[in-house]
């Protein structure tokens, strides 16, 4: 509807369809539409529906239609049908749509989304329609989704997911990437840039301020590296086939570029450490800061490494992986392990 409340002239034209003697013909929908999203001036509609855009609705259509199956993407300024096609099977319904990052989230029941596995959720990548990565199977209808952070919180009419009784409401982790820190922060063509984080695996693309890294190898889950390309400042960006973590800010610079420790001039034992972290320097590194985050970025402790051989008591820190920045004149970054 326009904002005087009178509506507007496209009419997306919305319908089931069945057969007529061997020809398409439409009924209308006692499901309807259920869901409707918004992205970059797409609308993802869900529901139950079959066709879009029927040029003459009779009950003997034969031209002018486009088989959109259960969800659609049509254009929010036109009401036309776009290429998107999830290619759902006959007779699925859509109740609910989530958008997060590249991805549309959809329930209900599908039956299929370009993949048998995937009977009541899924997840579809917003450029092609293809099924993204996803972990739950649902064992019946999805009627809701909502996205709490990295939670997703389902409810419908099903027994269990993924072999756990959990019947008609649940809330389960979505394995979405997350940067917790990256380090170094300043960096030019060809530095090495260490990202920490979660649900790295599976990456496909890291970018420094939206362009692309010469490459990159995801050594765990929990950590990317990352040599810089051409270069820009901004975010730095992962992307895995469920959605994309980004984290602020890169700058991208050569004469502000922070000189690299070398390895012979620290020592750091035990690593996995049980109370009592040992941190040996050599003298021209001597009076460095050392800062310790946990994995989501947060500063647990800091302190001045004032000698050649310090002792750092890490008794009152959880068991778990942190990072250990350590900078002066010069920098340098490591994974820590406490037991």
């Amino acid at each position: 509807f326009k904002t005087d409340g009178s509506l507007m002239a496209w009419n997306a034209q919305a319908y089931k369809y069945r057969f007529y003697g061997g020809q398409i013909g439409y009924v209308k929908s006692t499901g309807g539409v259920r869901d409707i999203k918004l992205l970059d001036n797409n609308l993802y509609v869900g529901g139950d529906l079959n066709l879009f855009n029927v040029s003459n609705p009779s009950p003997n259509i034969k031209t002018g239609f486009d088989i959109r199956q259960g969800i659609a993407q049509i254009d929010a300024t036109t009401g036309s049908t776009t290429s998107w096609n999830a290619m759902l099977s006959d007779g699925s319904i859509v109740n609910s749509l989530i958008l997060k990052d590249s991805f549309v989230i959809a329930g209900g029941s599908l039956n299929m989304a370009n993949d048998p596995k995937r009977p009541f959720l899924t997840s579809l990548y917003t450029n092609n329609a293809k099924v993204g990565y996803w972990m739950a199977n649902p064992d019946n209808e999805i009627n809701t989704l909502h996205l709490n952070q990295k939670n997703l919180i389902v409810g419908g009419k099903f027994n269990n997911i993924d072999n756990k009784v959990v019947n008609y409401l649940a809330a389960f982790q979505a394995p979405y990437p997350f940067i917790s820190s990256f380090y170094p922060t300043t960096a030019f063509t060809n530095d090495t840039v260490i990202i920490y984080g979660e649900n790295f695996t599976g990456a496909s693309k890291v970018t420094f301020g939206d362009v692309d890294a010469l490459s990159f190898k995801v050594i765990s889950d929990n950590e990317i590296y990352a040599r810089v390309g051409a270069g820009a400042t901004g975010l730095v960006k992962v992307e895995t086939p469920i959605g994309i973590a980004t984290k602020s800010v890169f700058t991208f610079s050569k004469t502000n570029a922070t000189i690299s420790i070398q390895t012979n001039q620290i020592n750091i034992y035990p690593n996995p450490v049980t109370n009592v972290l040992n941190i040996n320097l050599k003298a021209e590194i001597m009076n460095s800061r050392f800062t310790i985050y946990n994995i989501q970025g947060l500063k647990m402790m800091s302190g001045i490494l004032d000698k050649a051989n310090n002792n750092i008591n890490l008794e009152v820190l959880a068991s778990g992986i942190y990072i250990l920045t350590i900078e002066g004149q010069q920098a340098a970054s490591f994974k820590l392990i406490k037991q």
